[in-house]
């Protein structure tokens, strides 16, 4: 660990408060691994809700969306999600490509900044808020994929037909 870091820990090492501000400390700058001790925390605390959100926090600061995913589908599989476990799903679905479900996101539960720890970058956030928030479907070709087939029309038959008829092939009523 950083020098640095260990001066600005207070809590007792291993404990959840210690991996709390050592990831907090950390998410200032991805090449401090933030993700590599939020790893480290869970493999101390393997489900312990606190750890597994600032695991959601360093995934995407590191812009590693699919471990963000991984953590969130853990989350709601043991506990009732929060906004904030949807702030996190909605940016790694972003940096994943998944504009039309981020932007759902976005929409059902909005933008609070004050829920992520304040040594994560704030531009560097909001610009992937600004980023969803102008994301639009686009369509390319308006042209449709293919054309549709006519409905056939219902053929009558014509007088010669009728007249081709015997009575026998008639059926009485």
């Amino acid at each position: 660990m950083d020098k640095n870091l260990a001066k600005t820990i207070t809590a007792e090492k291993g404990s959840v408060d210690w991996w709390v501000e050592n990831i907090v400390e950390r998410l200032r700058d991805k090449d401090l691994q933030p993700l590599e001790a939020a790893h480290n925390a869970l493999q101390e605390h393997p489900t312990e809700w606190k750890l597994l959100i600032y695991t959601l926090f360093a995934a995407i600061v590191e812009e590693r969306p699919e471990i963000c995913l991984h953590y969130v589908k853990r989350l709601k599989k043991h506990y009732r999600p929060n906004e904030i476990v949807y702030m996190c799903e909605m940016i790694a679905l972003a940096q994943q490509g998944s504009w039309p479900l981020a932007k759902a996101l976005l929409e059902k539960y909005g933008f609070k900044l004050f829920a992520f720890p304040p040594t994560i970058d704030e531009k560097w956030l909001k610009s992937w808020v600004v980023k969803i928030q102008r994301w639009q479907l686009s369509v390319k070709n308006k042209k449709p994929l293919h054309k549709p087939k006519p409905i056939p029309k219902k053929s009558q038959p014509s007088a010669a037909d009728i007249k081709k008829l015997s009575i026998d092939q008639v059926s009485p009523r």
